[in-house]
């Protein structure tokens, strides 16, 4: 794999490419649910930048991330952030939070093992 910081947009775009190429030629592949996220952008200038570079672009909060997002001819580009290190946090009140006691329970200990499924195409996978 190729690490995305030593490309240029240019070669990323190539390989973007590619990508359609290739799901173009296999119609039985399932595509990306919902949509193609970048997390990325680990200051408020880079947000700031990514923003500008976007335009008109919607704004959504979850679970500690900022996602700036925008459609291109139906395909949904997002990029996440970290609120913590992009926003800044403003307390709006204090709750008391109850203690919580779990109980003594069993829980299952689970390994995957993937191998019939690789052996297939051991040539093809890496």
């Amino acid at each position: 794999m190729t690490n995305g910081e030593n490309r240029t947009n240019a070669e990323y775009a190539a390989g973007l490419r590619a990508i359609a190429d290739w799901y173009e030629a296999h119609p039985e592949v399932p595509q990306p649910h919902d949509c193609l996220k970048v997390f990325t952008g680990h200051t408020k200038e880079d947000a700031n930048v990514i923003a500008r570079a976007l335009g008109k672009s919607e704004k959504r909060y979850s679970s500690g991330l900022l996602y700036l997002g925008r459609d291109f001819g139906g395909e949904r580009l997002e990029f996440c952030f970290d609120q913590s290190r992009v926003c800044e946090a403003r307390v709006v009140r204090v709750e008391q939070v109850p203690e919580r006691i779990i109980p003594a329970h069993t829980r299952e200990v689970v390994e995957w093992d993937c191998a019939p499924i690789l052996e297939q195409h051991e040539d093809s996978v890496r």
